[in-house]
């Protein structure tokens, strides 16, 4: 949902033509996996936790992104997540969503997601409604209540936050989310031209990908 926001050409390229099915991940993007791993396997108290820390904190890229969660976790008086590496599906909208953390804390239930990006704060109402669209998902799928949202920036620990949670903006953002889906069945895939679009990877293309196109492949 978030990146049809943005842009619903790449939206479309990224997930339906070959350039998007066969690109290669970039650096950025492996580094991150790689701490998200670690992050897990912290919540989990798995025994390769102490061997694979060890090992990446030789790199300065790792040491500073490992360091950074202890003192987020410090900050906001948390040790190890509840539940971590959720996968949970939505049958009736189609929806998945893989949460990457839920603490419990003084008797509350926190979702957190883990961002090694820098913080926006453009996106900040867009992280919002990621965040509470994941609350819809962890409250419809399991049993557990969430009473509040956070992101953790390990990039800048003092970007992170911890909100309420707000009934009405997961109401708001389950409207966005069946506008989005419905703009998809449409084939509406116009792209928004923007300063962003100095960084896409897929600029290049971008002319060549044409709604009328779009037709053929999904008939």
């Amino acid at each position: 949902m978030y990146l049809y926001r943005k842009c619903p050409r790449k939206f479309y390229i990224e997930t339906y033509t070959i350039y998007g099915k066969d690109r290669v991940s970039n650096e950025a993007a492996k580094k991150g996996s790689t701490l998200h791993e670690l992050f897990e396997l912290h919540n989990k108290n798995s025994p390769e936790f102490d061997y694979y820390e060890q090992f990446l904190m030789k790199d300065d890229f790792y040491k500073f992104h490992i360091c950074n969660f202890y003192i987020i976790l410090s900050m906001f008086g948390l040790d190890r997540a509840a539940y971590a590496e959720c996968k949970l599906y939505d049958e009736e909208k189609n929806l998945v969503g893989i949460i990457d953390a839920i603490y419990e804390k003084d008797g509350k239930y926190i979702l957190v997601d883990y961002k090694t990006g820098k913080y926006r704060e453009s996106d900040y109402k867009d992280y919002l409604d990621e965040l509470h669209l994941y609350v819809y998902l962890v409250q419809k799928m399991t049993d557990i209540t969430i009473d509040q949202v956070g992101i953790f920036f390990t990039a800048s620990p003092n970007d992170s936050f911890i909100e309420d949670v707000e009934e009405k903006r997961i109401r708001s953002v389950l409207r966005k989310f069946d506008n989005t889906v419905k703009k998809i069945e449409e084939k509406k895939f116009e792209a928004k031209p923007s300063w962003l679009c100095n960084y896409c990877e897929y600029a290049y293309i971008c002319d060549m990908i044409y709604d009328e196109t779009t037709q053929d492949e999904f008939s």
